[in-house]
């Protein structure tokens, strides 16, 4: 392994460590929502799709918020100043970091809310698209959360980022529920992606890619760590 992959590689694990029992909690609550949402009432249907927005987006904030700004905040750039770190490693690992953190806990959720979908009498398969739709949107919204946190490495910068980011959200919810498509769609027995549903979807990805390189090739062309 090169010296470059091995600072890379410390770097994210210490990210990760700091992380962990944030990530695992948010992986409990996360399958607590899941089993609202199997529950089969309207009422578990809500606090479970409530619970399930919320961790995701809160583990998203809490990561970028926790591995980039609190680290300089603090001041706790010891174990960085000893290693000899450039700005595009810097920006590797931060990214890397960020994208394990949230994204393991993230496609396990996704994965589960399909897996209700299909198995639940109460849940009608045509939710499916729908779902990944709100889904990748809250990856799309903690993907500029991240962009902001490193490029402006400010903190009201990036509460402003949530806030704006999460009304967003709830602005998506609507329309998506808006779309024609899924009046139709919704409550279909077989899986239905309606043109504009995937033409959404194919924006949000995209997006997260376009707001990934940008938060690297910005981050990287910085002319040091500290």
């Amino acid at each position: 392994m090169s010296s470059s992959r091995r600072i890379v590689q410390q770097l994210v694990l210490k990210d990760l460590g700091f992380l962990r029992w944030a990530n695992i909690g948010s992986l409990v609550a996360g399958l607590a929502a899941l089993g609202l949402l199997a529950h089969g009432s309207a009422a578990g249907f809500y606090a479970g799709q409530v619970l399930l927005v919320t961790v995701l987006i809160v583990l998203g904030a809490l990561a970028a918020s926790l591995t980039v700004i609190d680290e300089r905040k603090e001041k706790t750039l010891p174990f960085i100043m000893s290693l000899p770190v450039s700005p595009r490693q810097f920006a590797v690992a931060k990214i890397l970091a960020n994208a394990l953190i949230f994204g393991s806990t993230w496609v396990v959720l996704v994965v589960g809310t399909l897996a209700v979908i299909q198995v639940s009498d109460h849940l009608p398969n045509g939710m499916t698209a729908y779902a990944v739709l709100i889904l990748t949107e809250i990856a799309m919204s903690t993907c500029l959360i991240l962009m902001v946190a490193m490029i402006t490495e400010s903190l009201p910068w990036t509460i402003a980022t949530m806030i704006v980011g999460n009304l967003f959200i709830n602005a998506f919810f609507y329309i998506v529920a808006s779309l024609p498509s899924f009046a139709v769609t919704a409550e279909s027995h077989t899986i239905v992606w309606p043109r504009d549903a995937l033409g959404l979807l194919w924006v949000e990805l995209v997006a997260i890619v376009l707001l990934l390189a940008t938060t690297y090739l910005v981050s990287s062309r910085r002319k040091d760590v500290l």
